[in-house]
Parts: C-alpha cells; sequence; structure tokens
C-alpha cells in the first residue's frame, strides 16, 4: 500500500525588521508545522527524514535517506504545484544511505532535465535554423526563479520514491 504524503505549504512573512519569508505545513494534520529560518523543521516518513528551513526566501528542503538501501527520487512520479496550479519539473535522483538531495522551492534558475531541448527557434520569434537557448526568456535567466511563490499563497508538494526496486512510495 502506498504511503501518501502531500504536503501543502503555506508562506507566511515575519517582519523582523526588515521582511523574511517564513512558511507552514498545513497538510496532511499530522505534519503540520512552522519552518522558520533559524532552526530545521524535521518530518520522518519511513525510510525519508525531511529537514526543512527557510533561507533568503526560499524553502529549503533536504531529503535524508534513513534506509539501508538506494532511495530513488521517481521524478516521474512526482509533482510540485505551484500556487498558479501549474506542475513543475522534479528531477529523479538517487540519494545513497546516509545521504541526502536538497529540493529548493522555487527554484532560483530553471534548469532544463539532461538531453532536453531548448531552444527558440522561429515559432517562438528566433531566426530560422537559428537555435538559441531560452535564458533569455522571463523565468530563465541567472538567479530569477522558474516560479514565483508569494506570500500567503499555498504550493502543493508530492515526491514519490522507491528503495531497492520494492513498491513506490508517496
Amino acid at each position: 500500500m502506498r504511503l501518501l504524503l502531500a504536503l501543502c505549504l503555506g508562506s507566511l512573512v515575519f517582519m523582523t525588521g526588515c521582511a523574511a519569508q517564513e512558511y507552514d505545513i498545513v497538510q496532511p494534520p499530522e505534519f503540520r508545522r512552522h519552518i522558520g529560518r533559524d532552526q530545521d523543521a524535521i518530518i520522518r516518513a519511513g525510510p525519508v527524514e525531511y529537514r526543512m528551513r527557510a533561507v533568503e526566501d526560499r524553502l529549503v528542503v533536504r531529503i535524508f535517506n534513513r534506509s539501508n538501501g538506494a532511495l530513488q527520487l521517481l521524478g516521474d512520479g512526482s509533482s510540485v504545484t505551484d500556487p498558479s496550479g501549474n506542475s513543475q519539473l522534479i528531477l529523479s535522483g538517487t540519494i545513497p544511505p546516509g545521504g541526502f538531495k536538497k529540493v529548493v522551492l522555487p527554484p532560483t534558475v530553471y534548469s532544463p532535465p539532461p538531453g532536453a531541448s531548448v531552444y527558440r527557434g522561429p515559432e517562438l520569434g528566433g531566426e530560422p535554423g537559428l537555435h538559441e537557448p531560452l535564458m533569455d526568456q522571463p523565468g530563465f535567466g541567472a538567479g530569477r526563479p522558474a516560479w514565483e511563490w508569494p506570500a500567503g499563497a499555498e504550493v502543493q508538494v508530492m515526491l514519490t520514491f522507491q528503495v531497492d526496486g520494492n513498491p513506490p512510495f508517496s
């Protein structure tokens, strides 16, 4: 049976001299907690441990593998739904026993998956035969997020994993 862990994360702004974004987990109820800037909020779910912290107006999630086998993050079975309802890309990856993978939301720079064809051809206003990267487009530049997360808006996260060929869980 699959363990379903859908995190709805709502951001919260606190004023302490200057505005800095912090976060709250609001769903599921058993994982409700505040995610601040000073210490990790920790959630343990089976062989996965999430350590979360607000850093520079981003939610930084470190996903630790507490199992004795390789933990696969299955990108094609995972999703992040941004505040506009658009599903964002999650890249697959392997986390060795005792290791972790860091996920930053929203990401600061758009990174296409390896082997992806990202270009601006004539259909996007480019020259015929010229394949120019999209990095100059809004949301694709260095230091710019691929999507925005305004204060008070919710994001839904569902991550799917597999350990050593056992059935996947979310």
